[in-house]
């Protein structure tokens, strides 16, 4: 992990929002993307984008936000769609904007 501690632009516009929103309350979450491309026989590679979030605990540090998947083998998930992402980090900002607190 390279030591970053600036989020860069996402190329999803909605992470992207919300990232910027999170990241003003609590600067320590990062969303990394990736852009994996996949090969495909007789026709034109296919490139889609997954994302990984994390949280700077200290230094060179990082926290890596692991996801849970129904009905899959792996325990390590921490690689995922834009949605997922989404849908945790919304819920880390409700969080924060809980009334109780």
């Amino acid at each position: 992990m390279r030591n970053e501690t600036e989020q860069a632009r996402l190329s999803d516009k909605g992470l992207n929002d919300i990232i910027t929103q999170l990241r003003a309350k609590q600067p320590q979450w990062l969303v990394r993307e990736i852009c994996i491309g996949q090969k495909r026989f007789l026709r034109p590679q296919k490139f889609y984008n997954i994302y990984e979030v994390l949280w700077h605990v200290q230094g060179d540090e990082w926290q890596v936000i692991n996801f849970h998947r129904s009905g899959s083998d792996w325990s390590i998930n921490h690689l995922v769609t834009a949605d997922m992402a989404a849908a945790y980090l919304y819920g880390v900002l409700a969080g924060l904007h809980h009334p109780l607190k």
